[in-house]
């Protein structure tokens, strides 16, 4: 025998998923099927150009390519062949 309160929390919990589900579907559909390099980069331009913060967001972006340069240099080269 299974609880009534239990059959109905569950009901309840499917119910919401779907709602989530059909609301990230339609988040989907609004989005472009495909995003180009050049329009990302073109964004992300457009997006910086209009930050309060912009001397910051470009010394951060500095220093994680900093960080990515040094640490494959400490790596050394790949064996992989």
């Amino acid at each position: 025998m299974s609880d009534p309160t239990v059959e109905q929390r569950l009901a309840e919990l499917e119910a919401a998923s779907d709602a989530r589900r059909a609301e990230l579907r339609s988040v989907l559909d609004d989005l472009p099927a495909a995003l180009s390099r050049r329009t990302l980069v073109r964004a992300a331009a457009a997006d910086l150009r209009r930050a309060p913060g912009k001397v910051d967001v470009v010394r951060r972006g500095v220093k994680k390519i900093a960080r990515s340069v040094k640490g494959s240099v400490r790596r050394g080269p790949s064996d992989e062949r």
